[in-house]
């Protein structure tokens, strides 16, 4: 699908009374892009892929409805750019505000400092829990947020492909369309997906950990803390 989101804004803050104080502001250059507001007893999960904030990338989350177990949709969309701990604040209001929806943050590089933002500043504690095993080929080891090696991204990226090519995930998102539609196989072999030289797949990443995070929760092969 490729239609207008029925909201976009973003995040903002006041203090009142000593408190400080979020609420979702609609603008029409806002980077929090709303398909699917939150609805009572649905499940959700919110899968970050993290910049710095200051380099050529942006960062991305997505808002995943993952409550019907044969079919996940695209709730919301975020594409911008944000300093990590911004970042975190971002991501973990829109889970606070999706019912507590697990938080899947990409742990790599500056990832680290995303996660312990999250965790141990912020204090959310629905946060998914990477399990190494033999599927995954890797020694157990339980690790907070989700790593992206050159095992587990092939993985994601062959479970985003088979959920589009089976109808199993509903796109809302115009600018992650876009990010797919020039996300191709950079090198001979047919090997290695990644952006094209000059477009980014920030978005694309991200719903590949979301996809794949979800996977994970269903079929057993990963430990994480039970949904909210």
């Amino acid at each position: 699908k490729d239609h207008p989101p029925i909201r976009k804004g973003k995040w903002t803050d006041r203090v009142e009374n000593g408190t400080r104080k979020f609420r979702y502001q609609e603008f029409d250059a806002g980077p929090l892009w709303v398909w699917h507001p939150p609805q009572k007893d649905h499940q959700y999960l919110v899968s970050v892929d993290p910049s710095t904030g200051r380099a050529r990338d942006s960062s991305a989350y997505h808002v995943l409805d993952v409550t019907d177990s044969s079919k996940i949709i695209q709730a919301a969309s975020f594409h911008g750019k944000l300093p990590i701990d911004a970042l975190a604040t971002d991501s973990i209001l829109t889970c606070r505000w999706y019912n507590e929806a697990l938080w899947v943050p990409e742990r790599n590089n500056h990832g680290e400092g995303l996660v312990a933002k999250g965790v141990n500043d912020i204090g959310y504690t629905n946060v998914y829990r990477y399990k190494r095993d033999a599927y995954w080929g890797a020694s157990a080891s339980n690790l907070l947020g989700w790593t992206t090696s050159k095992t587990t991204r092939p993985l994601a990226l062959e479970a985003l492909a088979e959920h589009v090519h089976n109808g199993l995930l509903e796109i809302n998102c115009p600018r992650t369309v876009n990010e797919m539609r020039t996300f191709i196989f950079t090198d001979e072999s047919g090997v290695k997906a990644a952006a094209a030289k000059g477009t980014s797949d920030d978005l694309v990443m991200a719903l590949a950990i979301g996809v794949a995070a979800r996977n994970q929760a269903t079929t057993g092969t990963a430990d994480f803390e039970v949904w909210s």
